[in-house]
């Protein structure tokens, strides 16, 4: 379903938070399938309060089948940050 989403012309951003949302997937989960990361970082990531290290924003990317990418993170972020373009 999400390669679906992703093989579009337009590609529609996915925020963690939004995907966990949609799949039911906590942040222990997210953390625990990840491996030596703790829930509270899963979390601060799905608010944007920190960004993840390359090789977690990789394993997000194959955890969720390529729905939530580094692209969704820095996306996210620039919103926050007042920025409308990248």
């Amino acid at each position: 379903m999400w390669s679906v989403l992703r093989s579009q012309l337009y590609v529609i951003p996915m925020k963690l938070s939004k995907w966990c949302d949609i799949t039911g997937t906590s942040k222990k989960e997210i953390a625990n399938k990840l491996g030596n990361v703790s829930s509270r970082s899963v979390f601060r990531w799905a608010k944007s309060e920190r960004f993840p290290k390359p090789q977690e924003l990789l394993r997000i990317e194959q955890l969720t089948e390529g729905a939530v990418t580094a692209n969704d993170f820095v996306k996210q972020w620039a919103e926050l940050n007042g920025q409308k373009e990248i």
